[in-house]
């Protein structure tokens, strides 16, 4: 519990779950929409990761971030806090302004792909 909440302490790493609430990304989607560096931007992606909050998949180079599912279960009041959040300014705007720019052309994780579109169309 003590290390769910040391990673949901800094603003970054939320505005990042807010950007994952809507959908899988790749880092360089979420470096460039919240202007981190790629250095910033995976030391904020391990402490969601080792935190449980988040899961990666790897298809060739390219790395994909998504909610992790057990997390959301297990943690369900948590993550319904951090949505009704997600709806609120500052992360309305950050969610509204995202902007598909990366520069990863790799496929799309087959997991992922099944886990957006149960998500997408539940």
């Amino acid at each position: 519990m003590v290390d769910i909440f040391k990673a949901l302490s800094q603003e970054n790493r939320i505005a990042i779950l807010a950007l994952l609430s809507d959908q899988p990304l790749c880092v360089c989607d979420i470096e460039s929409n919240l202007q981190l560096t790629q250095s910033n931007a995976s030391r904020h992606l391990s402490a969601l990761r080792n935190a449980g909050i988040i899961k990666s998949y790897k298809t060739a180079q390219w790395v994909y971030f998504t909610i992790d599912e057990t997390f959301q279960i297990e943690n369900e009041s948590l993550w319904q806090y951090l949505c009704e959040q997600f709806e609120k300014q500052p992360y309305l705007a950050v969610r509204k302004s995202y902007q598909a720019v990366s520069s990863c052309s790799g496929p799309f994780p087959v997991e992922l792909k099944k886990h957006f579109l149960r998500r997408t169309y539940e």
